[in-house]
């Protein structure tokens, strides 16, 4: 699987989120992440269109409407992320 810059952000944005679990340090294992508001990652058009990239690839979630939608890295995602991270 190709992965984009723009997808590598979103994935390091998601991750790095200080709504996390582990408050924005690096999370060492799948169930340090959780739901983040989806406000504080989606910012842009752009990101809209790269997170939904990032959906249909099976490697983020999205949930609710509005101010109360929140995003995270599936399991798949988070593997993604661990490689990543390993270069």
């Amino acid at each position: 699987m190709t992965i984009t810059t723009n997808q590598v952000n979103l994935i390091n944005a998601i991750a790095f989120s200080e709504f996390q679990p582990v408050n924005g340090a690096k999370p060492e294992k799948f169930e340090d992440t959780d739901w983040v508001w989806a406000d504080c990652i989606i910012e842009t058009n752009a990101d809209k269109g790269t997170f939904t990239s990032l959906v249909n690839a099976g490697l983020a979630q999205h949930t609710g409407k509005g101010r109360d939608a929140g995003v995270r890295l599936t399991k798949a995602g988070f593997d993604v992320f661990c490689e990543l991270s390993e270069n």
